[in-house]
Formats: structure tokens, C-alpha cells, sequence
């Protein structure tokens, strides 16, 4: 666990409402929008793991790995395990479909999350598996839910782990997803006769590629690999091209990618985007996406998190729209709500706030009864009207533990919170 004292001006969370262990080691976590009640717990197992083996480490195939699929329902402060899908192989990722608009760019982006029930899994032996979450056929006043497999797909080499998935915002067959070796690839699904998996590699790291995520209006793909290379590739039908990519900016593998929408009468320099990322340095980073080839991204704003940054996962944004163009949004501030998942720190909540061109980063809460890696974390979408608080459940690596806690942003003082470095 990193040293609370950095964060001592933070929220802290000491106590979950509910904790229970699990049977096999989590490795990620997803809710269900469209049923946000229930979420999903993907576990990754080595069978015969050696010292500190995690979905890190280890790649050698002569290890088996076996994984699972355990669907929670949250009712109150109580979790119930609803039920346990055994797989054999490791689940590294798991993401459940978008809402698909027909125009993307009236979309409001006040929640970007996905709201429908199916399932995309990352597994090791080249595998991604699809699900569905159905309703079970029950007598009780709230009808249950369950998983069913519906495709099962090897597009890829046994010895190599699907590493990241993630849909395409826009297009209901598309996905992208990153490779232990190296590899960006774009995903297509054919539900023809045969329903059938296309493949096509993008880009390729020199190292494991860690993360992928697109741009809110699809036409970006953004990767990160543990070359310590963040890469932007263009997406504009069937024409796919890397357009940039930065050796530099963080000293150790990129690990988390989180794009946010800026109106663009607030970017810097005419950037074409803004990203918030996490790696391994432990540091969380604004990242301004160059507005033309040959130019570098150039980082905004940084912040030691105390323990590597796996995952980024938004809570609260600002209104917006990819067109939006209202007045007052070029003068007042803007902030987003991020919640952090630290690995051997534990789980952050963080602000990122924008004050006309000044971006700064401050931690507002920090759980600390995790006591091993914190790879997978989630915050439970759509919250009561007459609630500001937030139900989140995060998991811990080694020791299995799963963590109901909650957290009240009207606890958090004005100027709370340890500040960022600005750049």
C-alpha cells in the first residue's frame, strides 16, 4: 500500500459497507447500465502460479490458466452472487456494448458508458468470448439475471492472451483489442450465416499492448504498450492509419487511456483531443493530442497516484456534445470525476478540473483496505436523483477481495484534495 500521508488532505475511506473473498483472483469488473443493479467480476488463475505471478507477468504457455465470469447483484448495501461461469482459460478483460446512436455527434456525453447487456471478454489462448444478460424466467416480484454464452471466437494463437477489448462508440460490430504480443487489432463481427470474427492488426509495440480506447466520435484509436509508447491511430472507414505515437512522455508502460470531450473552443493549441492516462510511474497525466502530424502530445497536467494506474473509469462529467459550441461553456469551469484504479495502492478518486486554459489534478478519496494489487474497480452508473452518493465496488488480486464502499462528494471541502504538478 502506497503512504496515505501523500494524500492527507484526501477523503479517507477506511471500511467497506460489505467485503467478501472471492474463489478465484479478479482481475477487472464491469456494471451493467441497462441493468445497474448487476455487474461482473472477470478472475484470472494461474494454475501453477510462482511468486508474484499476475495478469502482468508470465506469459509462458506452458503454465495453464483457467478463469471465470461471476455475476453480483448489488441490492442496498448487500452483494449477492448471483452466479459463477468457470472458463478455461484467464479472463483479462471484460466490456459490455454501447448504446449505438444514429448520429454520434448530437450524442450527450453526460454518460458514455455502455447500456446494453452484451458481454466482450479478453481471454488468454487467443480467445474473445461474447455474452448476454438475460432475464431468468422466476416467479419473484424482480425477475433475475444470468449470462449465456453466445459466441465463442479464436482469432488469434493460442500462446497469446487477448490483453484489452473495447466497442467501437458507433458501430455495432466493431471492436478493437490489444495483444500479449505486441499487436493493436481491429475486430469485426459477421453475423451472416455463420457468424465469424474478422481480424486486422493496426499497430504493434514492441512490447505487451496494454490498453486501447477510441475517441468519442470513433474516428481516433488510441493504444498504450509497456514500450512506454502512447500511439493514436485514424479511423475513417477502411482506411486505418497511425497519424502519431510518444516514446517520451511516460517513463514506464502506458496502462490506462480515458479520452474526455472538451468543447473545442477550449483546446490548447488547436488539439484535436485530450486524454487522461495512467502507467506504471504511478503518475495520472492530462495529455493534449497534437492538432497535426509530426507534432508531439504535450502533457497538461500530472499527478503521483502513489501506485501504478491500471484502469480509469469516468463517474461524473460535464455536459457535452461533439458539436457543442455554447458560449458559456468557453468561460466556466469544467470538471470530470475519475475513478482510479492504483494496483498496489488501492483505489483513487480524482477531479480533473479545466479553468479557462489551466487544467489541474487533485486526489479527492482514497480506499485503503485493499492490501494487494487493485486491477479492477466500478462505480454503479445511473444513481438515485435524491443521492448524491456513489456505490462502488472494487477487487484486490491476490488476496481474491471484493469491496462495497461509497463515496459522498458532498463530504469533500472546497481546496481539499493533494494538487498536481503543472506543466
Amino acid at each position: 500500500m502506497a503512504n496515505s500521508e501523500q494524500f492527507e488532505w484526501s477523503q479517507s475511506i477506511r471500511e467497506a459497507i460489505q467485503s467478501q473473498t472471492l474463489d478465484l483472483e479478479p482481475s477487472c469488473i464491469a456494471f451493467a447500465p441497462a441493468d445497474s443493479g448487476y455487474f461482473v467480476v472477470g478472475a484470472y488463475h494461474l494454475d501453477q502460479p510462482t511468486s508474484g505471478s499476475d495478469v502482468r507477468e508470465n506469459h509462458d504457455q506452458t503454465q495453464g490458466r483457467s478463469g471465470s465470469l461471476t455475476l453480483c447483484r448489488l441490492d442496498g448495501e448487500q452483494i449477492f452472487v448471483e452466479q459463477t461461469y468457470s472458463i478455461n482459460a484467464g479472463v483479462l478483460d471484460i466490456a459490455f456494448s454501447p448504446l449505438y446512436h444514429k448520429d454520434n455527434r448530437d450524442l450527450d456525453f453526460v454518460d458514455t458508458r455502455p447500456h446494453h447487456s452484451s458481454l466482450a471478454v479478453a481471454l488468454s489462448r487467443g480467445r474473445v468470448d461474447f455474452f448476454d444478460l438475460e432475464h431468468s424466467s422466476s416467479t419473484q416480484q424482480a425477475p433475475s439475471r444470468h449470462l449465456v454464452l453466445k459466441d465463442s471466437f479464436q482469432p488469434f494463437d493460442e500462446n497469446i492472451l487477448v490483453l484489452d477489448v473495447i466497442w467501437h462508440p458507433t458501430k455495432t460490430d466493431v471492436l478493437a483489442a490489444t495483444l500479449s504480443t505486441g499487436e493493436v487489432v481491429l475486430c469485426t463481427v459477421d453475423r451472416g450465416v455463420i457468424t465469424c470474427i474478422q481480424t486486422k492488426q493496426l499497430f504493434s509495440h514492441a512490447l505487451e499492448a496494454w490498453v486501447t480506447a477510441y475517441s468519442a466520435d470513433g474516428r481516433f484509436l488510441y493504444s498504450g504498450g509497456d514500450d512506454c509508447v502512447l500511439a493514436c491511430h485514424y479511423m475513417d472507414g477502411t482506411n486505418h492509419e497511425t497519424i502519431w505515437k510518444d516514446s517520451k512522455i511516460h517513463s514506464a508502460g502506458v496502462t490506462a487511456i480515458l479520452p474526455i470531450l472538451v468543447p473545442p473552443a477550449r483546446r490548447i493549441n488547436g488539439s484535436k483531443g485530450i486524454i487522461v492516462t495512467g502507467s506504471y510511474d504511478d503518475r495520472l497525466r492530462i495529455v493534449a493530442a497534437p492538432p497535426d502530424r509530426g507534432k508531439r502530445p504535450v502533457v497538461l497536467a500530472e499527478l503521483d497516484l502513489g501506485g501504478g494506474v491500471w484502469r480509469l473509469t469516468i463517474m461524473q462529467a460535464p455536459v457535452l456534445t461533439l458539436s457543442n459550441s455554447d458560449p458559456e461553456l468557453c468561460n466556466r469551469r469544467l470538471r470530470w470525476t475519475i475513478l482510479a484504479s492504483c494496483m498496489y495502492a488501492g483505489a483513487r478518486i480524482v477531479e480533473i478540473e479545466m479553468d479557462e486554459e489551466k487544467w489541474e489534478i487533485k486526489v479527492l478519496a482514497i480506499f485503503e483496505e485493499h492490501q494487494s494489487m487493485n486491477y479492477g474497480s466500478d462505480v454503479r452508473p445511473n444513481p438515485a436523483e435524491d443521492d448524491n452518493a456513489y456505490d462502488i465496488v472494487s477487487t484486490s488480486f491476490y488476496d481474491k477481495l471484493m469491496c462495497l464502499w461509497r463515496f459522498d462528494p458532498s463530504n469533500v471541502k472546497e481546496n481539499q484534495g493533494q494538487k498536481s504538478v503543472q506543466t
